[in-house]
């Protein structure tokens, strides 16, 4: 299903648009950061580092956010182009809360970005959604892009 959606974008100027899920999404964040005038956009699907799960001690979730709020946040400083981030519900490595705050990381450094949660779903996990359940925001995403 993934090809159908993304397939709709038309070439333009050599650039990327990455795609990753769970830590592929955390990459393609650096990724861009690191090579911005060679990435068009990035769809990060329930991006992290590592899980913050209420399994760990309160402390040890604290700094695993730290860590990834460092990481997101150097991200967002560097990287400017437009970002979709989705995440879902009963995800096991991390509850929306904290996916507010991974996002808000990102932002509040500069980065420009959509975040879009995903409520209600049958899936046993939320942890990367497959994109039927989020291809009318990609296509809307891709759409801007186009523009």
């Amino acid at each position: 299903m993934r090809q159908v959606v993304f397939a709709k974008l038309k070439p333009r100027s050599g650039k990327v648009i990455l795609w990753g899920g769970s830590r592929g999404g955390l990459l393609a964040l650096h990724y861009a950061a690191t090579y911005p005038d060679q990435v068009r956009g990035v769809v990060a699907v329930s991006p992290g580092w590592l899980s913050l799960s209420e399994k760990w001690p309160s402390e040890e979730v604290q700094e695993r956010l730290s860590l990834q709020r460092q990481l997101l946040g150097r991200a967002g400083s560097r990287y400017r182009g437009p970002t979709l981030w989705v995440y879902a519900g009963r995800d096991p490595f991390y509850a929306e809360p904290l996916t507010r705050q991974l996002f808000e990381s990102f932002t509040a450094a500069g980065g420009q970005g959509q975040y879009f949660f995903i409520r209600e779903h049958a899936l046993p996990s939320g942890h990367v959604p497959p994109v039927d359940l989020w291809k009318v925001e990609a296509e809307r995403f891709l759409q801007q892009m186009q523009e």
